[in-house]
């Protein structure tokens, strides 16, 4: 018997099409997926769904990824909560702003099916220690 257990997950990208083709990989391997276009949306579906992950651009409109990052840390009652920044920002100072943002993981765009699914292994890890 395997010990996977799926993950409830919001991808937030304002291209459409990134959000959406992150959310199907992420469903290849089961896991339960919604795609939100802007920060706002994020933590407002956040507050009903429960995410155990939330993979945020940073370049949104309405509410950037690491407001809505901010705004997840304060809401969220799961202090395993792990947040994902999926941008093409790598400079150094945008790094920096991303960790005091309070991500746990940085992966650039585009990011394959095996980099998404080794940082939500890591998740699943830090949940069964839980």
């Amino acid at each position: 018997m395997s010990s996977f257990s799926p993950h409830r997950v919001i991808v937030a990208d304002d291209d459409h099409d990134t959000a959406d083709s992150t959310a199907d990989l992420l469903r290849l391997d089961d896991h339960d997926v919604r795609s939100v276009y802007d920060g706002l949306q994020a933590v407002e579906m956040a507050k009903t769904f429960r995410p155990h992950l939330v993979i945020l651009d940073i370049n949104m409109p309405v509410m950037d990824g690491c407001e809505a990052a901010g705004a997840l840390r304060r809401q969220s009652a799961d202090s395993e909560l792990v947040l994902i920044a999926h941008t093409s920002l790598t400079q150094r100072a945008d790094l920096e702003r991303v960790r005091r943002a309070g991500f746990n993981h940085h992966v650039s765009k585009p990011a394959g099916h095996r980099e998404l699914e080794a940082l939500v292994a890591k998740c699943r890890e830090a949940r069964a220690k839980s």
